[in-house]
């Protein structure tokens, strides 16, 4: 194995929990980067939609909840999700903040549970850990775009397949490249 992937193969092999300061230290990281890049993407969709079709929002929490979870594990992954959640909700960033809490850690659990289990090498791997962690994530969004924002059925399945499909797509991209990357630079040893 090269030394550039020494890390990352360390962080597999740890499982799914890991608890260090390391991943402690890179959940709250990648908390602050979730809640930039998520918090942008949240207020494009407030602004464009009102908070009904997130998927400027959607695509980039499948991305860096992919990456966080990959690169901290658990309780890493949780963090990051749970510093999110609450950084929309104290900024009002969207209308559906009261659950992005619940729906970051049950994404990142699901995605963990593949991640977990596979070697995470291939574009496969990552595809079947993005549609675990979004079905879990864009169902439970689904629930608040019915009940916060009390849109139509037909609206929801519309808003929920089409995100579902762009954060699976780019969040797989998007993970397994910037992943790969951290690996070869060594920043994970």
């Amino acid at each position: 194995m090269a030394t550039s992937d020494a890390g990352l193969a360390r962080a597999r092999a740890r499982g799914f929990w890991w608890f260090d300061s390391k991943p402690i230290v890179r959940g709250v990281f990648f908390g602050i980067v979730m809640a930039l890049f998520v918090g942008i993407g949240d207020r494009a969709d407030a602004a464009l939609t009102g908070g009904a079709f997130p998927i400027l929002g959607g695509l980039s929490w499948a991305a860096i909840m992919g990456i966080s979870t990959l690169l901290c594990r658990q309780p890493g992954g949780i963090i990051a999700g749970v510093m999110q959640g609450v950084v929309d909700i104290a900024l009002g960033l969207s209308p559906l903040a009261l659950i992005f809490p619940i729906v970051n850690v049950a994404g990142s659990l699901a995605y963990s549970l593949i991640a977990w289990r596979l070697p995470m090498t291939g574009w496969h791997h990552h595809l079947l850990a993005q549609i675990a962690g979004n079905v879990v994530g864009d169902v439970l969004v689904a629930g608040g775009l019915f009940f916060i924002l009390e849109l139509p059925v037909e609206v929801i399945l519309v808003s929920t397949g089409v995100t579902m499909i762009v954060s699976i797509v780019g969040g797989t991209a998007l993970t397994k490249m910037l992943v790969d990357a951290a690996g070869r630079s060594g920043v994970l040893d």
